[in-house]
């Protein structure tokens, strides 16, 4: 059925894949570092007004 289509049925060798696997492990991933934020606007002392939205 596969081979009318086309396809091939692939399969992993155990070996390959075990050193594989103990190759990941061995790999650290960097640490994530977070991202340093903006300084914030300074707050505004002026009276609040208000505003009108409707005539």
């Amino acid at each position: 059925m596969l081979s009318s289509a086309g396809l091939t049925l692939a399969s992993t060798d155990p070996e390959k894949l075990r050193a594989a696997q103990a190759a990941a492990a061995l790999i650290v991933p960097a640490p994530h570092v977070p991202r340093e934020r903006k300084p914030l606007p300074p707050q505004s002392t002026d009276p609040l007004v208000q505003v009108e939205t409707r005539r």
